[in-house]
């Protein structure tokens, strides 16, 4: 299912008239945001966004990926942060696929987005096989240039939490869109999310 209204779930969500968004990813999206908001007062949530090099042989399924999120979640794991994410595959005219990530973070553990996007640049080098710094893309600029963090920090008790939790929902609606979408060999997967009780 599609759909191109710009509010779903009571929340604004980059979707158009000619740029729908697939619903199964927003709801996932929603579904991991509402968890998190509800087991913890402080949430971080970030988004990054994961490339090959462009001579890079690169296989066909989400291989690489699956490495490098088991590495990521372990680590997470043994510093004692509880953890959400959802991932997905895109690829247009470009060589290889890409993806992008959003990771949702107990933010009483933790509150801010650098030691882990260092550390998960250098898993997906790991996962890659390659020493290859800054194929991980910390999504910490607008279309128009201009730089903003890569990451809100929600806090229940803030005047603006609701606020930044509809900026959350927006932001990682951009996961949803269905351009870039449809190019993944049979069988393999486009996007995914770890398992919580929404």
């Amino acid at each position: 299912m599609i759909t191109d209204r710009n509010r779903y779930r009571n929340y604004t969500v980059q979707a158009y008239e000619d740029k729908p968004i697939r619903t199964d990813i927003i709801d996932a999206i929603v579904n991991r945001i509402e968890y998190m908001t509800s087991r913890f007062s402080r949430v971080l949530f970030i988004r990054f966004d994961l490339h090959y090099p462009i001579d890079f042989i690169a296989p066909h399924d989400n291989s690489h990926l699956s490495k490098f999120l088991n590495s990521f979640t372990r680590y997470l794991s043994r510093e004692g942060i509880a953890f959400q994410y959802v991932w997905v595959r895109e690829q247009s005219r470009e060589k290889h696929q890409h993806y992008h990530v959003m990771l949702l973070l107990n933010g009483n553990a933790t509150c801010h987005s650098w030691n882990h996007m260092e550390k998960a640049d250098a898993l997906w080098q790991r996962a890659l096989g390659i020493n290859y710094p800054g194929l991980l893309q910390r999504c910490n600029r607008s279309r128009d240039g201009s730089s903003h963090p890569d990451f809100i920090h929600l806090d229940r008790h803030d005047a603006s939490y609701q606020r930044d939790r509809e900026r959350c929902v927006e932001w990682a609606s951009y996961l949803a869109k269905t351009r870039t979408k449809g190019y993944a060999p049979l069988n393999v997967r486009e996007w995914g999310a770890s398992a919580c009780d929404a």
